[in-house]
């Protein structure tokens, strides 16, 4: 299990997990973090061919239900699919180990919706962020003695030289020696950071709504202009995407060449059904369209699309089928990439994540 673990390559945001991973008390040092990537990425992929059945079964809903629940943004018709998955997950557990093993939390867990409906997203209010906190103060310098004092100090300089900041203006001296230990921008990055909440959420949901928002659809990937792919007209090439506080990379950046396979949405046929591609972004760019009531600037991505596994079986090897609910938390493709076509330029709204 731990070779399989090593073996996979992640996106550098994605927090790691420990080197070692152990049964029983070892899993007694992860983070609430290193839960979350454990069970929505590795725990499939490395402990399904171990489980039986039922076992893969109770993996799948619990997954499944997971992956739901730690969203930006969540619909009602998902919250009423997690907790058909929680029911079933803790009946399943129930009928193959007997009520002894039903934990209060696993009770508990049948109520997370009615939580959500409340509060919302569990996004919105999980303690993640406190603990990643605790992770950022820890990393600072400091005597390890008088710690609390010493953080304090730190926070102090710090309002004191966005005191500095809001005075600048008035003094000439001042404004030309604080560029020097100004926060710098970053080179080479297209970033979309000055939305509103609202806006951020709007912005989220597009990708979502490709119904909505129109798409083009891989149905016609092979009917596509390779030869206009090929010669791009000279454009402002960008290594990487910063959407809040979200990095996605691009194989135009070594640095993050890991973060750049992301998920989008196409409409495949004329009974607009949809389907989710995986790819790997090749860079960013921005395109200006001159009208005659001004000026428009899109940003865009150009993609490399994955080829989808032609065996079946192979694609959906994680995959359980029950009345109610057909789960797969992990699909197989190839390491081939279609040919360049239309859909490989998409704007950036359209990226799932």
């Amino acid at each position: 299990m731990q070779e399989r673990a090593n073996r996979m390559k992640l996106p550098s945001d994605i927090g790691r997990i420990p080197s070692k991973i152990t049964m029983g008390e070892g899993f007694s040092g992860f983070t609430a973090d290193q839960w979350k990537n454990f069970i929505l990425i590795y725990v499939t992929s490395i402990t399904w061919d171990l489980l039986k059945n039922d076992d893969r079964k109770i993996l799948s809903y619990f997954v499944r239900a997971c992956n739901i629940l730690t969203c930006h943004i969540i619909s009602k018709s998902g919250l009423e699919e997690v907790h058909k998955c929680l029911l079933s997950m803790v009946k399943l557990v129930e009928n193959s180990y007997g009520p002894g093993k039903i934990t209060p939390n696993m009770h508990l867990c049948l109520h997370i919706c009615e939580c959500a409906l409340d509060y919302g997203p569990l996004y919105a209010f999980w303690c993640y962020s406190f603990e990643r906190m605790n992770g950022l103060l820890g990393s600072l310098q400091s005597s390890n003695r008088n710690i609390e004092p010493e953080l304090l100090k730190i926070v102090q300089n710090y309002s004191y030289l966005d005191e500095l900041l809001s005075y600048s203006n008035e003094n000439q001296h001042l404004s030309e020696c604080l560029p020097y230990i100004a926060h710098k921008e970053k080179v080479g990055s297209l970033a979309h950071d000055d939305f509103d909440l609202l806006e951020y959420f709007e912005f989220l949901s597009m990708s979502k709504n490709v119904k909505e928002k129109a798409g083009i659809g891989l149905s016609d990937i092979h009917n596509a202009l390779p030869e206009a792919i090929g010669v791009l007209p000279k454009v402002t090439k960008f290594g990487r995407l910063r959407i809040g506080v979200e990095v996605i990379g691009s194989t135009f950046s070594a640095r993050h060449i890991r973060s750049a396979n992301v998920l989008s949405q196409f409409i495949l046929d004329n009974n607009h059904t949809t389907d989710i591609y995986p790819g790997q972004v090749q860079f960013f760019f921005e395109h200006t369209i001159h009208l005659s009531e001004g000026s428009k600037t899109h940003c865009l991505a150009f993609v490399r699309w994955y080829k989808k596994t032609e065996n079946r079986k192979y694609r959906f090897h994680c995959q359980i089928d029950n009345n109610d609910l057909n789960i797969c938390n992990i699909k197989l493709w190839e390491n081939e990439f279609y040919k360049l076509s239309r859909d490989c330029i998409i704007p950036i709204h359209n990226i799932l994540g």
